[in-house]
């Protein structure tokens, strides 16, 4: 017995270090951009030769690791690039830089509840502008669910992260199919 402490319990710095990295293990983290990414349809138009820039996104939350996981701005809005990117619907999808539209997205609410089954609410909107006339050209709004079971993760924020990123998912693929009917009228305008 060294400084009245029996040998076998562990000292103070050790327990810390176990409570440190079970509570790392147990953390939120932001869902993956390529997870939220939808597949490429082969039922889409031709692209347009027109390119389009995704200008910053609201109403994301960031991520509290000690809560559950959010969609963020910056992760949302590259998941949105690398959707158009991957649908071929522009000649190039942009961050910020010139082009002929801007797509403004807008995560309107995100929502997470919990159960057997983890489900995941996003309601999103998107604003499409022409960019040298500043004209609204088309806006919608798309609702999604999606429900993460036990196979996508059995630990409860694993499959929040799950249901998040496929909420997203058919989130941006509804947007991809809305902005495929709209592309060779897009293509076609010019005042």
């Amino acid at each position: 017995m060294a400084n009245g402490v029996p040998p076998s319990t562990p000292r103070p710095a050790a327990w810390l270090l176990i409570f440190l990295c079970l509570h790392l293990a147990a953390c939120a983290r932001d869902p993956e951009v390529t997870a939220m990414v939808p597949e490429a349809s082969e039922s889409l138009p031709a692209g347009s030769e027109k390119t389009i820039a995704i200008i910053r996104a609201q109403g994301g939350e960031d991520t509290n690791p000690f809560i559950a996981p959010s969609l963020g701005d910056a992760g949302f809005r590259k998941a949105l690039h690398l959707a158009l990117e991957r649908a071929g619907l522009f000649r190039a999808s942009l961050l910020d830089q010139n082009a002929d539209y801007l797509l403004y997205p807008e995560v309107i609410t995100q929502e997470l509840i919990p159960g057997l089954k983890m489900t995941a609410v996003l309601d999103a909107r998107y604003r499409l502008i022409e960019a040298w006339s500043k004209k609204k050209l088309w806006e919608d709004r798309f609702l999604t669910v999606y429900d993460a079971d036990l196979g996508e993760g059995l630990y409860g924020l694993t499959r929040a992260r799950a249901a998040l990123e496929g909420a997203v998912r058919e989130n941006l693929k509804k947007l991809v199919q809305r902005l495929a009917k709209r592309v060779e009228t897009l293509s076609d305008r010019r005042e």
